[in-house]
C-alpha cells in the first residue's frame, strides 16, 4: 500500500481490493451472490490503516492528490458492491470507509488551527522546518479535499465549511478564528481546483438556490482579504 502509485495503479489495486474484501465478488460481477452480500464486512482496523496511508501520501505528493482521491473512489465502490449496493451518490452515505475518511479530513484540518503558527521563525532553526512542514501539510490536505469534492466523496456543506475555516469565516469550535496568509493561500488553491466546476453548478436552479449565497459570501471573504484595508501576518514561502 505504501508503494502504490499511478505507475502500479492496476497491480495495486488488486492487492488493496484482495486485502479489504478478499475473493468477495461485485455486485456488478458473474458470480455475486445476494444472500452472501448481506452478511459482507470490511476490516475495521484494515480500512483505517488504509485511510491513514492515503491520507498521509496525499498530503506529502501534492500532485499526486487526484490519483489518491480516484482511489478512495475505487475503494467506496468495492465496498458498496460487494455489500450488494449499487456505486451511486446517494448510497455513499452507507461506505463505511467514506465516513472513516471524512473523519481523518476534519481531524486534521482542525489540527493544523489548533496548533498555533510560528511567526517569522529564523530561517536556519528546527521552528521554521516545521512550520514550513505544517503550512505543506495544509496545502496537501486542501488539495486533497478539492479532488474528493471532484469524486462526490466530499459533500458541498463540508467543501464550505473548509472555505469557511480558511477564510477566517467560522466560528465553530477548533476551527480558525484568525486568517492569515497560508490560509488564504490555501483557500486560493482551492478555488482554483474547484471554480469550474462551482461556476458549472452554479448554472443548475437547483444548485444555485441552495448555494448561491454561501459561495457569494466566500468571494467576498476573499474579496475583502485581498483588499489594502486587510492586514494579514506575513507568509511563509512554501511551494
Amino acid at each position: 500500500m505504501n508503494q502504490i502509485s499511478p505507475d502500479n495503479y492496476d497491480r495495486k489495486s488488486g492487492e488493496l481490493r484482495e486485502l479489504l474484501i478478499g475473493n468477495a465478488k461485485l455486485m456488478s460481477e458473474p458470480g455475486f451472490n445476494i444472500e452472501e452480500a448481506k452478511n459482507m464486512t470490511i476490516d475495521d482496523e484494515k480500512q483505517s490503516i488504509v485511510v491513514e496511508i492515503i491520507f498521509r501520501k496525499a498530503q506529502k505528493e501534492h500532485s499526486y492528490t487526484a490519483f489518491y482521491a480516484k482511489l478512495c473512489a475505487l475503494i467506496i465502490k468495492l465496498e458498496l458492491e460487494s455489500k450488494g449496493m449499487q456505486s451511486k451518490q446517494q448510497n455513499a452515505k452507507h461506505s463505511v470507509f467514506r465516513q472513516k475518511m471524512l473523519a481523518y479530513c476534519k481531524t486534521s484540518f482542525e489540527s493544523f488551527f489548533n496548533d498555533p503558527p510560528q511567526v517569522n521563525p529564523d530561517i536556519n532553526s528546527e521552528t521554521y522546518e516545521k512550520e514550513v512542514g505544517r503550512i505543506k501539510k495544509l496545502y496537501g490536505n486542501i488539495e486533497f479535499c478539492g479532488d474528493l469534492h471532484r469524486h462526490k466523496i466530499l459533500a458541498d456543506a463540508t467543501l464550505w465549511s473548509v472555505f469557511e475555516g480558511l477564510l477566517g469565516l467560522s466560528t465553530g469550535q477548533g476551527i480558525n478564528k484568525s486568517v492569515n496568509d497560508n490560509t488564504v493561500e490555501a483557500a486560493l488553491r482551492l478555488i482554483t481546483k474547484l471554480g469550474p466546476s462551482i461556476d458549472q453548478s452554479l448554472l443548475k436552479p437547483e444548485w444555485k438556490a441552495k448555494n448561491e449565497a454561501t459561495v457569494d459570501k466566500i468571494f467576498k471573504q476573499f474579496e475583502y482579504l485581498m483588499s489594502p484595508e486587510s492586514m494579514k501576518p506575513d507568509k511563509l514561502q512554501v511551494s
